[in-house]
């Protein structure tokens, strides 16, 4: 059975595509079908990755699964410490500030619009921020990022049981530096390298740690200007998130 009467059979029987490879060979046998367990492993995936794609890249329709990219900045971190240097220790009681959310940016996969939200950049608080956000983020069947699994997501988790708001456990996390990881063979992992190895516009630079600096503890107008840019840094983020997304997706199987 060739791999092309395999592909035939399953259009005809879609059924199967939920099927693992071993058992599908079983139910062509029965059948009075034989075809190679390899085979029928190649077509599987190549069907599955046709159907998701078809899902979530239909231009006149919005996917069905709802799917969030997002993306978020936070504080530096102040602290009292003897020494510098990577095998510095500190502490968890020389710790001067809590850690906050300063600003998350994000859009559903497929739309135009990007939103973008700052903390109370006067009150340095990030409660209303948190709470606005996680209102989009519990409707969301998955969520897109960049190291979410280890960054935003935990992010999110944190502030929302500072704050006491309700999150979605069940929302799929799809990691975007994790995949790259699994099913790429780079020198480097950042959204940067990614972007660059793709072709892909680079998100938007920034002034480095002055910029953190400057909304943290700068006067009212520095503050105010470094907010700014750090709105249009992370909106870069987004679009450059969307854009990986849908590269990587060409040489990754279904999440």
């Amino acid at each position: 059975m060739t791999a092309k009467q395999i592909k035939n059979f399953l259009k005809e029987k879609p059924g199967y595509l939920k099927e693992g490879s071993k058992r599908l060979v079983k139910h062509l046998n029965k059948k009075g079908f034989y075809p190679q367990l390899s085979a029928c492993k190649e077509v599987l995936k190549e069907l599955r990755r046709e159907e998701y794609k078809s899902m979530l890249e239909n231009s006149n329709s919005k996917p069905k699964t709802k799917i969030l990219v997002y993306d978020i900045e936070t504080t530096l971190n102040r602290t009292y410490t003897f020494w510098s240097g990577k095998k510095g220790y500190i502490n968890g009681n020389d710790l001067i500030d809590e850690s906050k959310m300063i600003s998350i940016a994000w859009k559903w996969l497929g739309d135009k619009d990007i939103t973008s939200m700052p903390w109370d950049n006067k009150l340095k608080c990030d409660e209303e921020l948190t709470r606005v956000f996680l209102e989009e983020y519990n409707k969301a069947d998955a969520v897109v990022t960049i190291n979410g699994n280890s960054f935003d997501n935990k992010w999110i988790n944190t502030r929302a049981a500072k704050h006491r708001l309700f999150v979605n456990t069940y929302v799929k996390s799809i990691d975007m530096y994790r995949m790259s990881k699994k099913y790429l063979k780079l020198p480097s992992h950042s959204m940067k390298y990614i972007a660059k190895f793709f072709g892909l516009s680079l998100k938007k630079g920034h002034a480095g740690l002055q910029m953190w600096k400057d909304i943290q503890w700068g006067t009212p107008k520095e503050s105010a200007l470094a907010l700014e840019d750090m709105l249009d840094y992370n909106i870069g983020d987004i679009q450059a998130t969307e854009d990986i997304y849908y590269r990587l997706l060409e040489f990754t199987t279904p999440q």
